[in-house]
């Protein structure tokens, strides 16, 4: 089963927005600033490897780096400090461009499910009832999509952008109840 790309952007958007307490705390020259980059290292990869993402090697390489660094012996502490924050920097660099990927599908997606949406609301076959579960809604839409001649092509593009709960998961962000 494909990873959730939805589930992937939260998480790496999580991470991405620890990156300014984890600078202060090296600005600030806090001792607890390499241990805690580290662990933030760390959790990152983890993330990476529970969706089966090579980018966890370039995570990985640069939490080697962090652990196996041993500065000269004069200025000791600043040139740590100023290693640690190169490695940040790059660490942060590799996951925006992870990100970005995921994000740019997931928005594609979004874009087409939304237009999905607008035009299955205009043949108003769909009347939303209260004592219905949403979720059968959702994807009694989507099976429709699927099933309709001239929307089909545009499910294909949609699911070759995401997974099916994904993408129940776009709709039930997206989707205008006064439309239905």
């Amino acid at each position: 089963m494909r990873p959730s790309k939805i589930n992937i952007v939260k998480a790496l958007n999580e991470k991405l927005l620890e990156i300014h307490q984890l600078t202060n705390l090296i600005e600030s020259k806090n001792s607890t600033s390499i241990s805690e980059f580290r662990n933030w290292l760390f959790d990152t990869e983890e993330i990476l490897k529970k969706n089966n993402l090579p980018q966890v090697s370039q995570i990985a390489a640069i939490r080697a780096e962090l652990v196996t660094y041993v500065p000269s012996a004069r200025g000791k502490r600043k040139e740590q400090y100023s290693f640690t924050a190169r490695l940040l920097k790059q660490a942060q660099h590799d996951i925006w461009e992870t990100n970005a990927i995921f994000t740019q599908k997931t928005q594609q997606a979004r874009e087409l499910i939304q237009q999905l949406l607008n035009l299955v609301a205009q043949t108003k076959a769909f009347k939303l009832d209260k004592k219905t579960d949403f979720t059968h809604f959702l994807e009694g839409i989507w099976h429709f999509c699927n099933t309709h001649e001239q929307l089909r092509s545009i499910t294909l593009q949609v699911l070759s952008l995401l997974h099916k709960s994904d993408i129940l998961l776009v709709m039930a962000e997206e989707i205008d109840l006064n439309d239905f």
